[in-house]
């Protein structure tokens, strides 16, 4: 009965089941207990959430792959049209209009969206390896659906948008479009990073944002480069030479965040392999998110370098099998899809834990499956279901040759006469 609904590779279910199991235990005792949360409410949703993320990894497996491309398109497009949404009339999120409330849920339209781009990107390469002698059409094609959905994103959350992209471009090279074209494309695109940050940190520095305020939806797109600009100029304060050796260890409202999180980790580490304990955070009352933007930094804090090596070991062997199922896929559709999402899932994780010990700038990224997010939990489980559907699509088709083999067997035995 349970092989019926679990179906596909079987380590990949227990890295996704210890996942979870970790997550309950990270999030019970990062939030019961601390100051900023007193009830049970946000655990329940917690697990309500990880729940519905089990079903949907299980009914995707019933899916047929014909509605799996279809709907990735579907819900492409779906997506574009709730990213304008957002923008018109969103909900402000860590200084950005990223979330759009539906019959009274909030939702993150660029989660679905990346999802969705990854599908739909996926089935252009797949039909590109079909007819490769137009690459130039499918390369074009790709790049307008690309820079469309990335170009709606970056409004919302650049580090979730650069994740994207880095991950369209890996499927792209896996694919096989020429170095050529992608080494244009990488080329300006970095160019576009520079001088659009470049403008941002100018108008940063000389207070230009101050005069942009209430000027319309277009002005608000760009209002959001203040964010990225503060926080490139933060970071790089913290890591000049020309800073004051006491000034580093001063918290102060542009360094809140980084400071608690590098103390969590410090206290952590300190205590060795075991931590301070779980539930005996005292960072987790500090950090704004300890629950989502920081969870790692209270991983280390409660659980020690013990709590490392777990996260490393799930997400590396989840990273690992599921370039194994691409790697044995005789279809090269659910090839590119499972790198894809494998792909951007470990880039996730490398940006949250990056961001969580220093080294890179403070932006919005969870750590999958773990940290408190609904749509986040919800997409990366169907990340998680699609790379369990193409194992089983693998597994049905060695018994299809299997079968086959011993029935070419049978036919192909000499009849014994008598």
């Amino acid at each position: 009965m349970f092989k019926k609904f679990l179906r596909g590779d079987s380590v990949v279910w227990m890295t996704y089941i210890f996942l979870v199991l970790f997550s309950l235990i990270i999030m019970t005792s990062a939030l019961v207990g601390s100051s900023a949360t007193m009830s049970a409410r946000p655990i329940v949703k917690h697990f309500m959430l990880l729940f519905a993320g089990f079903i949907g990894i299980c009914l995707i497996q019933f899916l047929s792959r014909k509605t799996i491309q279809r709907g990735g398109v579907v819900l492409l497009l779906f997506s574009i049209v709730l990213l304008l949404c957002t923008l018109l009339g969103g909900e402000l999120g860590g200084g950005a209009l990223r979330s759009l409330r539906i019959a009274g849920i909030p939702i993150q339209p660029s989660e679905f969206a990346r999802l969705s781009l990854i599908i739909v990107v996926a089935n252009l390469l797949a039909s590109f390896n079909y007819d490769r002698q137009n690459e130039q059409k499918y390369f074009w094609k790709l790049l307008s659906f690309v820079i469309l959905t990335i170009g709606l994103i970056v409004t919302q959350a650049l580090s979730t948008s650069l994740l994207l992209y880095a991950t369209v471009v890996a499927m792209m090279i896996y694919a096989g479009i020429s170095w050529k074209r992608n080494l244009m494309l990488i080329t300006a695109s970095i160019g576009l990073v520079i001088v659009g940050l470049s403008i941002s940190v100018y108008f940063y520095k000389t207070n230009q944002y101050d005069n942009i305020e209430n000027k319309g939806v277009i002005v608000k797109m760009f209002k959001r480069s203040e964010t990225w600009a503060a926080r490139l100029v933060n970071f790089n304060n913290k890591n000049s030479k020309e800073e004051e050796d006491a000034d580093k260890y001063v918290i102060e409202d542009k360094n809140y965040q980084e400071g608690h999180a590098a103390i969590a980790i410090a206290r952590g580490a300190k205590r060795g392999i075991i931590g301070v304990g779980p539930g005996k955070s005292i960072q987790r009352n500090n950090l704004p998110n300890a629950d989502n933007d920081f969870i790692f930094a209270v991983v280390v804090e409660e659980w020690g370098w013990i709590g490392v090596f777990i996260i490393m070991t799930l997400y590396l062997f989840l990273y690992i099998r599921s370039m194994l199922i691409a790697k044995k896929s005789n279809n090269y559709f659910d090839s590119i899809l499972v790198m894809g999402l494998s792909l951007i899932i470990l880039l996730q994780v490398c940006l949250h834990i990056g961001i969580s010990v220093g080294i890179f700038p403070v932006t919005g990224q969870s750590l999958p499956l773990i940290g408190r997010g609904g749509s986040s939990i919800l997409v990366v489980s169907v990340y998680i279901g699609l790379i369990l559907w193409v194992s089983n699509q693998n597994e049905m088709a060695e018994v299809e040759t299997e079968t086959s083999v011993e029935d070419n067997t049978i036919n192909s035995q000499p009849e014994i006469l008598e």
